[in-house]
């Protein structure tokens, strides 16, 4: 695996200005009927990144590669790997500056998610089992040409594009008791760190959040070392990795409060919720954070909790999953949830 740096103050700020005039301030809103479904009067807080061009955080991540490179390296076009949001960003990103890419894509990937990189004009290599072996693929071909490869996590400009997601959380919202991150890569879970650790007068605690099924980060965090756990297939495939990140990992094992795992069903329920009672349409990798408030309510009593949304890409098939047998106003038992949202200012630019 490939070692970068974590970006300092300055490139996290460059990667904020230079993401700007393509990416929106997403809202950051509170939604009483999810606050009454989670209980223990938590004050919960969603930060919409899945209100961006491609429904995912990932695409921060992606336009501060992109735009950080030189213009010879834009002509000749990047590589990648994804299970799907970091290949959909980028694909968005290559289409909107003139960049070729290509994403590399474990045989099995949602259909819908390879037909909408396609449709951004990305070609897509379905190769391996897992999405280590698209990764080995993709990193191969990277060593052999001349294109640059962006990593999903180990490339030192993606981190910086991370991070500016929850610098621009603490414009929006300075008192936050507790963020509970979802954890695949961990380069938005290390952004929340960093953005406490370097913003004057903030404490607030980092809670991990991983899939029962891919526990790679939160086992190495409990025993301190990096640990190689493979992944089993879960329904959050967003996270799915089977060790951890030599620039993220460090960050994490230091800066986090607890880190735990949810189940299949924990993250299925969470995501039905969400959809029904926040009026988003959601992914169960996108929700991980609200299953982890959920699954932690009685600790965090009275707490006022930021989670981020990321990721409203869900397939048929997990459309189905969610509600194939069930009711859908099987949680509408109180008037609509648009009568009673609350929402912060946009806030103010890096």
């Amino acid at each position: 695996m490939g070692i970068c740096a974590y970006p300092d103050d300055k490139m996290i700020h460059e990667a904020a200005t230079r993401i700007r005039p393509y990416l929106p301030i997403t809202p950051l809103r509170n939604y009483p009927l999810l606050d009454e479904w989670i209980g223990h009067r938590i004050t919960l807080w969603l930060k919409h990144e899945n209100h961006q061009p491609t429904n995912s955080f990932k695409i921060r991540n992606a336009m501060a590669a992109l735009t950080g490179l030189s213009c010879e390296e834009r002509q000749l076009g990047v590589l990648a790997a994804s299970t799907g949001n970091h290949g959909l960003a980028l694909a968005w990103g290559g289409r909107t500056i003139g960049t070729p890419v290509e994403v590399y894509v474990p045989i099995g990937t949602a259909k819908e998610k390879i037909a909408a990189m396609r449709g951004y004009g990305a070609t897509v290599v379905e190769i391996g089992n897992i999405y280590d072996d698209a990764l080995n693929s993709a990193r191969l071909d990277a060593a052999h040409g001349d294109r640059r490869l962006i990593e999903a996590t180990d490339n030192t400009m993606v981190l910086a594009g991370a991070a500016t997601l929850f610098f621009e959380i603490l414009t929006q919202m300075p008192q936050i008791d507790v963020a509970v991150v979802s954890v695949g890569g961990g380069s938005h879970a290390a952004g929340a760190i960093v953005a406490r650790d370097r913003s004057p007068g903030h404490s607030f605690g980092v809670v991990g959040v991983q899939a029962e099924q891919a526990p790679a980060i939160c086992r190495s965090w409990e025993d301190g070392i990096m640990r190689r756990i493979p992944s089993k297939p879960t329904l959050a495939e967003g996270l799915a990795t089977s060790v951890p990140y030599d620039a993220t990992f460090p960050i994490l094992l230091k800066g986090f409060l607890r880190m735990i795992t949810v189940d299949e069903e924990e993250i299925l329920e969470a995501a039905r919720v969400t959809i029904v009672r926040s009026g988003n349409l959601v992914e169960p990798s996108g929700v991980v954070g609200v299953a982890g408030v959920k699954h932690l309510a009685s600790e965090l009593s009275g707490k006022t909790i930021v989670t981020v949304i990321s990721g409203s890409n869900p397939s048929i098939d997990t459309l189905q999953l969610m509600f194939g047998n069930r009711r859908f106003d099987a949680y509408q038992e109180t008037p609509p949830v648009g009568h009673s949202l609350k929402e912060v200012s946009h806030g103010r630019p890096l």
